[in-house]
Formats: structure tokens, C-alpha cells, sequence
């Protein structure tokens, strides 16, 4: 405003921010540009803070874990469990900056620990809730898990298509 008051040529007409109903527009249109950046800006950061926040107040202790990893995330019980069971693995191919190769990811001594207590609290609730359930259901059990879990047959060359 200030500059177009002293052009010789304004861009926009002086006359213009006269208008009642023009200056409450252009207040009302920056008072919202400020509001929508300072949302986008902070809010972003405020989520990320309350999502650690319940995120930790979720999280029980070790002892009283009911889905049997105590202290552990789900994604990394089962990162833990396949680094144990494969061995080191290199999760991309992405080259370290140093020297060029790739990352190889493996358990430290730390990471085997609570694996092993993770695996060890899951076998114990497991043990816990099948001591109630007869010997036979038990087996059936057992066989169903042992079918699921097998590697599934090579995919027909008809549904290779579709995927």
C-alpha cells in the first residue's frame, strides 16, 4: 500500500483499498495465509510429539506385554526374529557413502538378548493358554500350524498372469 502510493503508476488503484469490503478481504485472506502456514508448520510437529507420547504410554513394560514382546514393536520383533533365524541381511542396495558397499544388517549381543526374552515370554503366554485344551486339539492344532506355515505351492501360470 505504501509503495502504491507514491508510484507514478500504481498497480492497483489507491481509490481501491478505500473500499470497506476490499480491505476486510485482503486481512481476512492474510490473516488465513498465516493461520493455514503456522497449521501446516506446527501442526506436523505436534502430531509427531503426541503420536511418541501415546505410543509410549502404550507401550507396557517388559513384564506385563500382552502380545508377548516385551518392549519390542511388532516390526521390529519380527526383524529381530529373521536377522536370527537367516542371519546377516542386506535389507537395500543402497551403497554406504564411505567405501561403496552395501549395508548388511545382523543381531547385536543386545538384539539377540531381547529377542531371546521376547520369544521366550511369547512360548510362556502360548504355554500358558494351551494348558486348559485336551492333548488332541493340541495336535490338531500343532498339524494346521505346521500346514499353514509350510511354503506354499509355485502359483499356477494362469494367476501369474493376473498379478
Amino acid at each position: 500500500m505504501l509503495v502504491e502510493r507514491k508510484a507514478a503508476e500504481p498497480v492497483l488503484p489507491v481509490w481501491l483499498f478505500r473500499n470497506r469490503t476490499v480491505v476486510l478481504a485482503i486481512t481476512a485472506g492474510l490473516v488465513i495465509g498465516v493461520g493455514l502456514y503456522a497449521c501446516s508448520t506446527f501442526l506436523s510437529q505436534y502430531f509427531q510429539l503426541a503420536r511418541r507420547k501415546v505410543a509410549a504410554r502404550r507401550d507396557p513394560g517388559p513384564a506385563d506385554d500382552p502380545r508377548g514382546r516385551p518392549g519390542l514393536d511388532a516390526a521390529a520383533y519380527g526383524l529381530l526374529a529373521h536377522l536370527a533365524d537367516h542371519g546377516p541381511q542386506r535389507p537395500s542396495d543402497l551403497p554406504d557413502a564411505e567405501d561403496g558397499r552395501a549395508h548388511r544388517l545382523a543381531l547385536t549381543g543386545e538384539g539377540r538378548r531381547r529377542l531371546a526374552e521376547a520369544r521366550d515370554s511369547r512360548r510362556g503366554r502360548l504355554r500358558d493358554h494351551l494348558a486348559s485344551w485336551p492333548d488332541d486339539d493340541v495336535r490338531m492344532l500343532a498339524s494346521l500350524l505346521a500346514r499353514f506355515n509350510a511354503v506354499p505351492p509355485a502359483v499356477p501360470a494362469r494367476d501369474a498372469e493376473k498379478a
